[in-house]
């Protein structure tokens, strides 16, 4: 029921919706089952749209100077955004990663 502290905690992970069993595995094989990871990207500039050069990314405008990514590792590698950004000529002022945690996997399973 505590998903940090399940994090923390253990090795193997059950997931249960509406009575019936969704997943059971190890905690490492449900997390690199989502291949996700949210990059958040600070900018000097303030924009009011995304640029044609990152629109390929569909990245979220969180405010006017911070850009949400969500790329799947398999596809999007953080430095293609980072080429992106660059040819956009934007200039970073933060980055930061996010990893998939448990968090993310319960609600994978769980969503109607």
């Amino acid at each position: 029921h505590y998903l940090e502290e399940a994090q923390e905690l253990c090795d193997y992970v059950a997931i249960i919706n509406k009575g019936k069993l969704v997943a059971c595995d190890h905690k490492k094989k449900l997390l690199q089952g989502m291949d996700q990871k949210t990059l958040l990207v600070g900018i000097q500039e303030e924009l009011t749209d995304i640029p044609p050069a990152l629109q390929p990314f569909q990245p979220t405008l969180l405010t006017p100077s911070q850009l949400q990514f969500q790329l799947r590792l398999g596809d999007q590698a953080v430095s293609n955004v980072l080429e992106a950004l660059n040819s956009a000529n934007l200039h970073l002022t933060d980055i930061s990663t996010k990893e998939a945690n448990l968090e993310d996997v319960f609600l994978r399973f769980t969503k109607d």
